[in-house]
């Protein structure tokens, strides 16, 4: 496991990465076009989050004793928390986000 601060660094560094696009989308997309990306982008999270659960959590979960199995969901929280080679998290956020301001856009009266 990295060391804290590298973790937090690393999903710091992808929200960054992701956030200044969706700000962007959000001034250039139509509200319908900004609920697509939010449903592409929360999709693609989600994906991003089954994929780490089937490749890290899942073989653990096979191979724990049955004592280590009533861990699962700290075992599970573990396992998102320190990938930080899928920005899954951050994806979610962004396709929740972008939701959000969809919502915003579509019900404040259009600028003069």
């Amino acid at each position: 496991m990295p060391p804290l601060q590298a973790l937090v660094a690393l999903h710091v560094f992808w929200f960054a990465l992701i956030l200044p696009p969706v700000l962007a989308a959000h001034r250039a997309l139509s509200p319908a076009g900004l609920g697509r990306l939010g449903t592409i982008l929360l999709l693609s999270g989600l994906v991003g989050l089954l994929t780490i659960v089937l490749v890290d959590w899942l073989p653990w979960l096979l191979e724990a004793s049955p004592f280590l199995r009533g861990y699962w969901l700290p075992r599970l929280g573990l396992a998102v928390a320190t990938s930080t080679y899928l920005p899954a998290i951050q994806l979610v956020s962004a396709g929740l986000l972008c939701r959000m301001l969809r919502r915003e856009k579509s019900s404040s009266p259009p600028p003069p």
